[in-house]
Formats: C-alpha cells, sequence, structure tokens
C-alpha cells in the first residue's frame, strides 16, 4: 500500500469517527503495542514496518519506568 493511500484512508476514517487521524503516530502506537505483546521481537516489527535499520526499529521499545516495571515483574512471575 502507498503512503499516500494510508494518508487517504486516516483521513477518511478519522473525518467519519470524528477525530483527528494521523499515520506517523498511528504507526508508533501499532509499532509499541506489537513489542509489548510480543517480547520485544524487534525483527519481526521491522519486517512488519519496512524498517532495515533495527536501531531505527529499536525506538518503538524504549520503554518508560512503568513499562519497565512492569515488563520487569512479567519476566520474574
Amino acid at each position: 500500500m502507498q503512503p499516500s493511500a494510508i494518508g487517504y484512508l486516516c483521513r477518511n476514517d478519522g473525518f467519519l469517527l470524528g477525530i483527528r487521524l494521523l499515520p506517523h503516530p498511528l504507526r508508533h502506537a501499532f509499532s509499541k503495542q506489537f513489542l509489548n505483546d510480543n517480547q520485544n521481537g524487534l525483527v519481526s516489527l521491522a519486517q512488519i514496518v519496512g524498517q532495515r535499520n533495527l536501531n531505527t526499529t529499536s525506538r518503538f521499545g524504549q520503554e518508560n519506568g512503568q513499562q519497565l516495571v512492569i515488563s520487569s515483574e512479567r519476566a520474574n512471575g
């Protein structure tokens, strides 16, 4: 799908929902949720969002303090 098509869908669906829906924040939200749900699967995420550099993809995984506590608790059971 072309970037212009994604922009069109966001504008159109956002209008129908009565909200401002932008592709870039949507991509960030998806990426962060994907990493939370998939044990920080950076390689998989990079493939899905079309990034070649894992350093770029890893920015989605930078967690805040609260997220680190939750991740630590999950890991330690």
